[in-house]
């Protein structure tokens, strides 16, 4: 048996994780996540050993057990919570955004799965470095991302969804894609919910569309008089 020390051994925790059994895999995975949540130093160590790539793998790979997929969706979670460098590596260097838009957009994966992956996606859109030009342009992203939005989803997975969106509509194209889409109409939803946590999200979302658009702020005068 062995340890995660203070200063984990990446390299067997790497070896481990690539080569091990499932029950030593999921150990591994367990000792990391423990390791990387609220501590950037360590998220900076498994980075700098090389382990992205492998714990993408573990998330891709169709024979790695729901729970395996799960600490390792976890362990991509806190990453998107480091530092601002940190998240770029993530970004530029290891490409995880189509990654997170591929396990959102599958419809094997779990609700679990789709809302950590959601709420991944969120912590990176919160960054500069983040691909959010032209986000919006992609229909099928954008109608799966509005359907996932619907109020049978958890209030996590909306609030989630709703951010995102806050953080990608940068132009007046994209406030058009997002009117034309139906976002008012589930954004009027969301308002009326007794939840600051979606209301506030969903009101900054209703902002950003209507800035410097009459278009889109007459629209939005018309669903409050239909409401």
């Amino acid at each position: 048996m062995w340890t995660l020390a203070q200063e984990a051994n990446w390299e067997e925790l790497k070896y481990v994780i690539s080569n091990g059994d499932g029950v030593d895999c999921r150990e591994a995975l367990i000792k990391i996540k423990d390791a990387v949540i609220g501590s950037n130093k360590q998220k900076g160590a498994l980075i700098s050993h090389d382990l992205v790539p492998i714990i993408l793998n573990t998330c891709i790979d169709q024979v790695q057990s729901p729970d395996r997929k799960m600490d390792a969706l976890v362990i991509l979670g806190s990453l998107a919570k480091g530092s601002e460098e940190q998240v770029e590596c993530l970004v530029k260097q290891y490409n995880i955004v189509p990654y997170l838009l591929k396990e959102i957009m599958s419809k094997d994966n779990s609700k679990k799965c789709v809302e950590t992956c959601l709420s991944t996606l969120r912590s990176i859109f919160g960054h500069t470095c983040a691909p959010k030009e032209n986000f919006l342009a992609n229909t099928d992203v954008l109608k799966h991302f509005l359907r996932l939005a619907s109020a049978g989803s958890s209030l996590k997975t909306q609030i989630c969804i709703t951010s995102i969106l806050v953080s990608v509509c940068q132009t007046n194209e994209d406030q058009l894609r997002l009117l034309h889409a139906g976002t008012l109409q589930i954004l009027s939803r969301m308002i009326c919910y007794d939840n600051e946590d979606i209301q506030i999200p969903a009101l900054r979302c209703l902002s950003c569309m209507c800035y410097s658009n009459r278009s889109v702020a007459d629209n939005i005068c018309v669903i409050r008089l239909l409401s």
